[in-house]
């Protein structure tokens, strides 16, 4: 199952993106291109609607689109849970997610590490 909700590029102004793992301050995105790939990225959490997901791991990364309008919209995932809209999902194609927005956004502050 796709995330239902998420917000269009066009409509965004811009996004943050914490990721534990490589840095420890958020990385904020206001090239229109890379805000498009920060919203296409949302489609790499598909989640089973059948499995229950423990829930128990922190997330790793959160992504919060900032939208035109004022309103703020928050997404946050580990390798095999996803969080939305407060309930936790289990995510189909574990660590795709994750190794993308590695390699998209946070390539360069990982080569040190």
């Amino acid at each position: 199952m796709y995330l239902i909700g998420v917000p269009k590029a066009e409509e965004t102004e811009k996004v943050t993106i914490l990721y534990r793992d490589a840095a420890d301050e958020e990385k904020e995105i206001t090239d229109r291109k890379q805000i498009e790939l920060a919203v296409k990225l949302t489609g790499f959490l598909r989640y089973s609607l059948l499995e229950e997901a423990d829930g128990t791991e922190d997330p790793v990364i959160t992504i919060v689109y900032h939208m035109k309008n004022g309103r703020t919209i928050a997404v946050s995932a580990n390798r095999d849970t996803v969080w939305w809209k407060g309930k936790a999902h289990v995510i189909r194609e574990q660590d795709m997610f994750i190794n993308l927005a590695e390699g998209i956004f946070f390539s360069e502050d990982l080569e040190g590490k």
